[in-house]
């Protein structure tokens, strides 16, 4: 797997200036876009947590001087957050200014450089003024070929580690994998389905007429995901990190510091050939003798509990002549006879046989324009 040179975007933003002409709104605001027409909403609220795909919104701050705004750019005026957005953080401030200008609020700029003069009146240093980055999230999107590949990857990354230190990942819910402070610096890998299925949930909760297109569309598109095994892979710089590595202020960033900050903190070991899916080549393998993939991971299971010592013979639910058939599909493609006793060395050695190593690789335009293609535009089901 080569992630050397992956498509990167920005994913997350939270960028604030202090201003003396910026008014005083003595409350937080969300702003979200009424997906009929386009327009921006208004909502006083008491929370800034905006994470997920369909939903637009930011949230902006000003208070005591201070602009900030924090929010997902590259989702923005999009239906979700799965495609490939905003490619540089200058595009990401770009729709960040858009926002700003609609609000008659100070645009984000080039920090001011001012000279401090010392002993004498030479110039003793210059300082930076002006907007700084507080958070700034990167994102890939790998393909792994099917969902059961989501999971071995995951759970392989548990292995690895992360950055000079060799930060290890853990599990921070069903398909999701962190390394890494939330002080300096994080890595999070999560199937990018289970995150859209979290959304479907959020969006059953709202009560508006057109629930139901708006989560056909969604799952259709999580169905997609799911059978393709999409991942999220995210760098995530925080404050901290951002202030010592000379991050904090937008000029700082060229085209290459998103690719530059990747490599800093990757993981280690970028072959996966370590992941054993024999369980998924069962399948694969099945379906292309002509089982349906429905009876093909039907067949897995028997498979498995007969190799845990489970009677899986006749008399248990299936007829003799079903049995007979399941026994000759599994003896033929995985070469184990399920009329036996399991045997572990055998099953051991025909396991390392059917074995394959899960290979990841970055989506391209022509996977996320093959992703859409077919789903209901975002008229149909505003």
């Amino acid at each position: 797997m080569d992630l050397s040179n992956p498509a990167l975007h920005v994913d997350f933003l939270d960028v604030w200036q202090q201003h003396d002409e910026a008014p005083e709104w003595g409350s937080s605001r969300r702003l979200d876009i009424d997906l009929k027409t386009g327009e921006l909403q208004y909502q006083t609220v008491k929370s800034d947590q905006l994470k997920g795909s369909w939903e637009s919104s930011l949230m902006i701050r000003s208070f005591g001087g201070r602009v900030q705004v924090q929010g997902n750019p590259s989702k923005w005026g999009r239906s979700e957050a799965v495609a490939l957005g905003c490619p540089s953080i200058f595009e990401a401030v770009k729709v960040y200014n858009g926002v700003l200008a609609e609000l008659n609020l100070p645009l984000f700029h080039y920090p001011d450089r001012i000279q401090v003069l010392g002993d004498g009146g030479a110039i003793d240093r210059t300082v930076l003024k002006g907007p700084r980055v507080s958070r700034i999230d990167i994102a890939a999107n790998l393909i792994l070929g099917s969902s059961e590949s989501v999971a071995h990857y995951l759970n392989w990354l548990l292995t690895q580690r992360v950055g000079h230190r060799g930060q290890p990942f853990s599990v921070k819910g069903e398909l999701s994998v962190l390394a890494g402070s939330r002080r300096t610096r994080q890595r999070a890998c999560y199937g990018k389905a289970d995150e859209v299925l979290e959304q479907i949930k959020r969006w059953r909760r709202k009560r508006i007429g057109d629930i139901e297109s708006v989560t056909d569309y969604l799952n259709a598109l999580r169905e997609r995901l799911h059978r393709d095994g999409w991942v999220r892979d995210e760098l995530r710089l925080y404050t901290d990190y951002l202030s010592r590595a000379n991050l904090a202020y937008i000029e700082n960033w060229s085209d290459e510091t998103m690719k530059e900050q990747w490599q800093a903190f990757k993981v280690d070991a970028q072959e996966v050939g370590a992941v054993i899916d024999w369980k998924s080549e069962v399948v694969v393998r099945l379906v292309a003798r002509g089982v349906g993939e429905r009876a093909a991971r039907q067949r897995l299971e028997v498979l498995l509990a007969w190799m845990g010592g489970i009677d899986v013979g006749p008399g248990n639910g299936r007829s003799q002549a079903t049995f007979y058939r399941i026994a000759k599909d599994l003896r033929e493609v995985v070469g184990v006879d399920i009329r036996s006793r399991p045997n572990v060395v055998t099953l051991g050695s025909r396991s390392q046989q059917l074995a394959r190593p899960v290979t990841a690789r970055v989506a391209t335009l022509a996977d996320v324009q093959a992703l859409y293609e077919g789903l209901p535009e975002l008229s149909d089901v505003a």
